[in-house]
């Protein structure tokens, strides 16, 4: 439950930074510009407050232009009911959010 009040705090923050960004025909000779922050994708590194004893850093990417928000997953093993094993690589996985209901 508190893991997703961190995610929805974090769309609510990138929602509100998509609503404030205004294009800009060309940069400010007088301010440096960030490349960090200039990109259609931005990551956005997370403290996810968790049932466990410390919070859970995760990070998350998002797409400047539509919105969209992606989870970063790491590595993992799989292993598979017929006694096989696949290692997962590190990704990153859509976080869908569907409409609220009361």
């Amino acid at each position: 439950m508190a893991g997703m009040k961190a995610t929805m705090c974090i769309l609510l923050l990138a929602s509100a930074t998509l609503s404030a960004q205004q294009p800009s025909p060309k940069p400010s000779p007088t301010l440096p510009s960030s490349p960090a922050a200039s990109g259609r994708y931005q990551l956005i590194p997370a403290l996810l407050d968790d049932a466990a004893s410390t919070p859970l850093k995760t990070v998350f990417l998002l797409d400047t232009q539509t919105g969209k928000v992606w989870k970063y997953q790491e590595a993992f093993t799989l292993h598979e009911q017929d006694g096989t094993t696949r290692i997962m690589p590190a990704t990153f996985v859509s976080v869908d959010i569907g409409a609220p209901s009361l």
